[in-house]
């Protein structure tokens, strides 16, 4: 993530219907930021987290996160 030069994670908590996000600046040291769920779908174990900055209506300025989690 260049803005904050660090890298992401999404931890998918599968079981638990939770995605988990952390930050590094070295790869080998992780802080948790911050975490997600249950909400929505939670029938099935959510696995495969994805997530992807978005620009809204095509505006490079107006930028949202995506989150899209799997079910089974």
């Amino acid at each position: 993530h260049a803005p904050t030069k660090s890298w992401l994670m999404t931890v998918s908590l599968s079981a638990e219907h939770k995605v988990r996000f952390y930050s590094s600046k070295n790869l080998k040291d992780w802080e948790l930021q911050s975490e997600f769920g249950p909400a929505g779908a939670t029938g099935g174990v959510w696995e495969c987290p994805d997530l992807f900055p978005l620009a809204v209506d095509g505006d490079r300025d107006n930028i949202k996160w995506v989150l899209v989690v799997n079910i089974n």
